[in-house]
C-alpha cells in the first residue's frame, strides 16, 4: 500500500492535481497496481482535445518507475 499524499508530490504533482488523482481513484491509500491502472487510462484520454484531467507526463512516468524498481 501506498499514500498518494506521499508519492504524488515525489512525481511533481502539485496540490491541485493531487487532489484530482485521489478523488479519480476514490481514497489516498492504493496499491501500486492500481495507481499504474489509473495512470494509464489516464494517458491514454490525454491524446483527446477534450481531455480535462491531470496531465501526466512521461518525466513523472519515469520518476514513478524509479521509485518502483530499487
Amino acid at each position: 500500500m501506498i499514500n498518494l499524499y506521499d508519492i504524488l508530490p515525489q512525481l511533481s504533482f502539485d496540490v491541485e492535481d493531487v487532489f484530482k488523482i485521489i478523488c479519480g481513484i476514490d481514497r489516498s491509500n492504493v496499491e501500486m497496481a492500481e495507481l499504474l491502472d489509473f495512470f494509464s487510462k489516464q494517458t491514454a484520454q490525454q491524446k483527446y482535445n477534450d481531455y480535462d484531467g491531470v496531465l501526466i507526463t512521461a518525466s513523472m512516468i519515469s520518476k514513478l518507475k524509479s521509485l518502483i524498481k530499487p
